[in-house]
């Protein structure tokens, strides 16, 4: 299960704005690029360079990635924890962790972006599931932290850089119209509900083997269809 979540994070990243939605998509993306070329003349800093220098504990460089992504970080949390308060709150964990682990990123991979993409979404999931009380969760420490929230990103699954994925909108906007609606209650059960398989059998009424396989099937759709 935790295999399946870790690749459909590498798959899914991409598209995630549009699976907030695609007037989201084009807005953020002009502010971005905008921001972009603002932080160039006064800075020269790329993303990877910025998180660099955290490494260092420049507290200015935290200051400029949070100005760039925390608008669509902060989107995707309250996607998932839903009320304002909580979802301000991990926004700001997910900086302090960004600050306290920046040497943990894996910079032969230069993919900040992402990184910061899935390091929210697993926050966020987290404190749902600490919300709800999930028996499974063992103690939160920095070696939890360290092992749960922060993001491997793997070289040998391809993710879509934002400019690939303004200029395939339409096509990956139909995504997830592909799939039964059951699929798709599975793959946002597990992607933004962080349900486990036990949970989503039960409430669907089917064995978790199923479930298993629905997921499986779902990403080579996904896949198939991103990658065509």
């Amino acid at each position: 299960m935790r295999q399946f979540i870790v690749i459909m994070e590498n798959l899914l990243t991409g598209t995630e704005f549009l699976l907030i939605g695609k007037k989201l998509v084009k807005i953020f993306y002009i502010r971005m690029n905008y921001m972009e070329t603002q932080l160039a003349t006064s800075t020269g800093l790329s993303d990877k360079e910025l998180l660099q220098k955290l490494c260092t504990n420049d507290p200015e460089a935290l200051e400029l990635l949070y100005d760039r992504y925390s608008p669509i970080l902060y989107t995707q949390i309250k996607k998932i924890v839903e009320d304002e308060e909580t979802a301000e709150a991990v926004l700001t964990e997910v900086f302090i962790i960004i600050w306290k682990w920046a040497e943990h990123f894996d910079f032969t991979i230069n993919n900040v972006y992402t990184w910061m993409i899935i390091l929210a979404r697993r926050k966020a999931i987290d404190t749902l599931k600490r919300k709800r009380g999930d028996a499974e969760l063992t103690e939160y420490s920095d070696e939890y932290e360290i092992q749960n929230i922060l993001p491997r990103l793997s070289q040998k699954i391809r993710i879509l850089e934002l400019d690939k994925i303004i200029s395939k909108i339409d096509k990956i906007s139909n995504l997830l119209n592909v799939l039964s609606i059951e699929q798709k209650e599975i793959l946002l059960s597990v992607y933004y509900k962080g349900l486990e398989d036990r949970i989503i059998a039960e409430k669907l009424n089917i064995p978790v083997a199923s479930v298993r396989l629905k997921l499986q099937f779902v990403m080579e759709i996904l896949m198939k269809k991103l990658y065509k």
